[in-house]
């Protein structure tokens, strides 16, 4: 082994099973954007009938807001636990790490943002749309809108969960997981946390979702 290649810096851990179950949610939310695409592509009218693989009930401004903002939350809290900030992250594999960092502080910090500025026009115009955000600003008809938002967001969507991925696998984390496993069963409260964190998500999407349809 060359002693002069930088190491892995990541050690096995709470936060290496976080980031595993996160990108295993990420998947699952870019396939409901992909179905939402294919939805369009084949002539579904939208967006009554582009509504992914769940339908028009989780497909509304609430659940996609409490869905980017946690998960950006997330991500920060993954990026500190896996000691990102320090130098030995950043040398190991550059390009993993600033891949990692800019798609969650620029790329996912930004699709929050645009997601809150729906929810404000989702709230202001009584739980219904239009709600362009703001790259999506609406224009004189027959275009209304600048930017088709299904392809927008998805756009979004693919940069971050790339991003994340490439970091993901940049430093090698699902070699870790059976040994942070281990570390997590010996202190079971961290993966009560984790669960307990997921149930969280989970129990507010389905609120939002029957709280204000």
């Amino acid at each position: 082994m060359d002693s002069s290649r930088p190491q892995n810096p990541i050690k096995p851990g709470w936060a290496v099973v976080l980031f595993t179950l996160l990108m295993l949610v990420m998947v699952g939310h870019q396939a409901e954007h992909l179905a939402q695409m294919i939805q369009k592509w084949t002539g579904s009218p939208c967006p009554f009938e582009c509504s992914g693989l769940l339908g028009s009930h989780f497909d509304v401004e609430w659940v996609h807001w409490i869905y980017n903002s946690s998960s950006f939350v997330i991500l920060i809290i993954i990026w500190l636990g896996l000691r990102m900030w320090e130098p030995a992250a950043r040398a190991f594999r550059p390009w993993a790490w600033w891949s990692l960092t800019l798609g969650i502080f620029v790329v996912q910090g930004y699709h929050v943002i645009e997601h809150s500025a729906k929810i404000g026009q989702w709230l202001i115009n009584g739980h219904h749309s239009p709600t362009p955000g703001l790259v999506g600003a609406l224009l004189p008809p027959p275009t209304q809108y600048s930017f088709s938002l299904i392809e927008m967001h998805f756009t979004i969507n693919t940069i971050v969960f790339l991003a994340v991925t490439a970091g993901y696998l940049g430093f090698v984390i699902w070699r870790l997981v059976p040994a942070s496993l281990k570390i997590n069963i010996k202190y079971p409260w961290q993966t009560a946390a984790l669960i307990l964190m997921a149930l969280m998500i989970t129990g507010l999407s389905f609120w939002a979702t029957g709280e204000f349809l």
